[in-house]
């Protein structure tokens, strides 16, 4: 009789084994299965939103364009509405709007208040039909902003890590004449770094942004007016912010602005001294290579110089009257 009941369990446990074997092997299957079920019939919608810059200052608005397609990127065009929200550190809405969505596009704009504090906030994209799936489906990106009237403590600390220079093509600004301004900005281990800004005056208006191009250069054109003062804003690839005064703009000068065309240097000289003679001279050290002279007419003079009448080196250019 033991023999029996023994010989049944073996039984039993070999059964056991081979159905573990079977689940084991069938249950992937199934999981597959069932996936390519769900992505063959139930929809999944995906938002990618593009925005016209990564950092913000307050009063700025922020324009977007969202893309609506499936999980091939193919333009879809079943939801027509997407809501577009950006959240504090709390995951509080505190901008939020709706947009229309036509042929697997739509786009919008969100005006930044001037009470907003600083820090980073996360854009957040979604249409109805993704809020059945949860929030994990969600487009989401985080963006920086600034508050110029309530700046940042660390601001001073984080700004003096960083060397940020101008240079104002032809040595100065002058009122009321827009500049060519070039500039470079150094790390605190003497290296170039990237960052992107904005120049701002005194009532915080945006009036010109930049970026670095490489090695940390760049360029931007700016106008200074009378009775104003302006900084710049910028921002570090490692979310620091760095605050930096421009160069005060004289009363009354000259501009100076090179363009190269191909064998010709082009140079216009721009002046708010009214109409006068103006003579330019190009020198290598103490050998002068070029001279020549223009009238100011409505605040312009222009002069023309060949590239092969200029010696090997670095060439000085000065207009004086």
């Amino acid at each position: 009789m033991n023999k029996i009941i023994l010989k049944l369990y073996s039984v039993v446990f070999l059964c056991s084994l081979v159905t573990l074997r079977l689940n084991a092997q069938v249950l992937p299957e199934i999981q597959k299965a069932l996936v390519n079920h769900q992505n063959n019939n139930i929809l999944q919608e995906k938002l990618f939103v593009q925005t016209d810059n990564e950092f913000y200052l307050t009063g700025e608005i922020l324009w977007f364009k969202a893309y609506y397609t499936d999980l091939q990127n193919k333009p879809l065009n079943v939801s027509k509405v997407a809501y577009v929200e950006v959240l504090d550190e709390a995951n509080t809405p505190v901008l939020q709007a709706k947009i229309s969505l036509k042929n697997g596009s739509g786009n919008g704009s969100l005006y930044i208040p001037v009470n907003l504090n600083n820090g980073t906030y996360k854009l957040r994209a979604y249409t109805n039909w993704m809020k059945n799936l949860g929030a994990d489906v969600f487009f989401e990106k985080p963006l920086k902003i600034i508050n110029t009237l309530n700046t940042p403590q660390n601001s001073k600390a984080e700004s003096k890590k960083y060397n940020l220079q101008f240079f104002p093509e032809g040595g100065d600004l002058v009122e009321g004449i827009t500049s060519k301004v070039g500039f470079k900005i150094l790390g605190s281990d003497g290296k170039g770094t990237d960052i992107s800004g904005v120049i701002v005056n005194n009532r915080n208006d945006t009036l010109a942004r930049f970026k670095t191009l490489k090695f940390g250069i760049g360029q931007f054109s700016f106008m200074p007016l009378a009775n104003n003062d302006y900084k710049a804003i910028a921002r570090s690839a490692q979310g620091e912010i760095i605050i930096q005064q421009l160069p005060a703009a004289k009363k009354t000068g000259y501009v100076l602005n090179l363009k190269d065309e191909n064998a010709n240097l082009n140079i216009d000289v721009f002046s708010n001294l009214g109409n006068q003679k103006l003579y330019l001279v190009a020198h290598n050290g103490i050998k002068t290579v070029f001279a020549s002279t223009g009238e100011v007419s409505g605040g312009k003079a222009s002069f023309v110089v060949k590239k092969d009448s200029l010696a090997d080196g670095i060439t000085y250019l000065t207009a004086f009257n």
